[in-house]
C-alpha cells in the first residue's frame, strides 16, 4: 500500500510539471521590448495585440493605432472584405501538446509504477 501512496505523489508531481511545461512552451512569443517606434509618425507606442501579432509574423515596420486607422480608412472597401476572408496565419490547434500529453503521461505512470 505504501508503494501506491508514493506512486500517487509522483503522479501528481509529474502532472504538475507536465502542465507547467506545456503552458510555458505553448505561450505565444512576445516582442523583446514593451514599446516600439511607429514607422510612419515616429511616436513611441506600447504593443497591442495587433502589433504583437504583426511582430510574430515578421513585420519589418510597425504602426501605431492612429496611423493604422488612417491606413485602414484609405483602403478601398472591397479589398478590406477580401482581406478578412483570408486567414491571417496558421491556426494553433494545440495538437502537438495534446499528443505529447497523451503519450508521455501514461508512459510516466507506467515507469513510476514499475520502478518506484
Amino acid at each position: 500500500m505504501d508503494a501506491w501512496n508514493n506512486a500517487g505523489i509522483w503522479i501528481v508531481v509529474a502532472a504538475v510539471v507536465l502542465t507547467a511545461l506545456v503552458k510555458y512552451f505553448a505561450r505565444p512569443k512576445q516582442p523583446p521590448r514593451p514599446t516600439f517606434t511607429c514607422a510612419r509618425c515616429s511616436t513611441t507606442a506600447r504593443h497591442s495585440e495587433r502589433t504583437a501579432e504583426a511582430w510574430r509574423n515578421g513585420a519589418k515596420f510597425l504602426y501605431c493605432d492612429a496611423c493604422h486607422r488612417k491606413w485602414l480608412s484609405a483602403q478601398p472597401q472591397a479589398s478590406r472584405a477580401d482581406r478578412r476572408a483570408v486567414p491571417a496565419g496558421p491556426a494553433r490547434s494545440g495538437c502537438l501538446g495534446a499528443s505529447l500529453a497523451l503519450v508521455l503521461l501514461p508512459t510516466a505512470l507506467v515507469a513510476l509504477i514499475l520502478y518506484a
